[in-house]
């Protein structure tokens, strides 16, 4: 979604380098995130660096909504192959990929819910599991239709081990999900195109988070 709401008197690369600005100042923040009911003392101890924040201003959304003070928890991995390619979720219906993952259930701890996810999206039981940080979304405009306001995803990178085959939802068969090997620079470049671009609101912020744990990852490897 193009921002309609920017000041003519900045120039583009005024605009990017103050959003650079912007996103820097949130990433730096010294923060810890919050977890889900079942989360280990293990995965509580694990420190989480922050590898973005995100919220309605950078895509121009500002019509903010009664808040509900509701967080949601999901992860996303980076599965990894020996080329150097990444296992991504593609969307015949509507051509677009994000990368893998979900929400995790109540009952799950963050690793149970990375695995089930994997497996359910890609086929791929993991292994070398580890750890890479987490993104914090605040989707606070009247656009979001879910009861959450704040989303946590908790990042990681793996490798695939064995294929158990996948498990997608009625509407993720509708839609023609189904997953592919993409080299992890093309990806990041095919999400760059489309950024703060995409009419769906919460497009823009899956988009963007897979922009964000992407270059972190090349960034930090």
């Amino acid at each position: 979604m193009t921002n309609n709401n920017t000041p003519a008197t900045n120039t583009p690369d005024q605009n990017d380098q103050n959003n650079q600005n912007n996103q820097n100042d949130k990433n730096n923040q010294n923060t810890t995130p919050s977890f889900p009911p079942a989360a280990t003392a293990k995965e509580k101890s694990i420190i989480w660096p922050k590898i973005a924040e995100i919220a309605d201003a950078d895509f121009g959304f500002h019509d903010p909504r009664e808040k509900t003070n509701i967080e949601k928890y999901g992860t996303r991995v980076l599965i990894i192959n020996d080329e150097g390619k990444i296992c991504v979720v593609k969307s015949d219906k509507n051509n677009y990929m994000q990368v893998t993952g979900g929400g995790i259930e109540p009952s799950e701890s963050i690793y149970e819910g990375l695995r089930r996810e994997a497996a359910e999206e890609t086929g791929y039981t993991l292994t070398d599991i580890r750890p890479l940080g987490y993104i914090y979304e605040r989707r606070e405009d009247k656009l979001n239709t879910h009861d959450w306001e704040r989303a946590v995803s908790f990042v990681f990178t793996a490798h695939p081990g064995e294929n158990i085959g996948t498990h997608y939802m009625d509407d993720e068969i509708a839609e023609g999900f189904h997953p592919i090997w993409i080299n992890i620079n093309d990806f990041l470049r095919e999400q760059e195109s489309h950024d703060g671009r995409i009419e769906k609101y919460s497009g823009n912020f899956s988009n963007r988070r897979d922009i964000e744990m992407v270059k972190y990852y090349l960034n930090n490897k």
